[in-house]
């Protein structure tokens, strides 16, 4: 039976291809069960505007010039 032994380094690329496959697969899962709750927020471009909505409802933009305008009141110092 032929049998190959490694190197040091093939062995830790080995131990390391591991440990960053099981990373990989536990940052996709935490982000799989997130993405129901995200998805109600996203941001779109319009007209020179950033805008902000919830669903399909705007409800802030930012303009290309820094100005940010609400749908509702903004809070500034508070605690978010």
């Amino acid at each position: 039976m032929d049998r190959k032994i490694k190197t040091i380094d093939e062995q830790q690329a080995e131990i390391f291809m591991a440990y960053a496959k099981k990373r990989l697969k536990d940052n996709l899962q935490k982000i799989e069960s997130m993405t129901p709750e995200l998805q109600k927020y996203y941001e779109a471009r319009s007209g020179g505007k950033l805008l902000f909505k919830y669903g399909a409802t705007t409800i802030a933009s930012m303009s290309s010039t820094g100005v940010i305008t609400s749908a509702t009141n903004i809070i500034a110092n508070g605690t978010p």
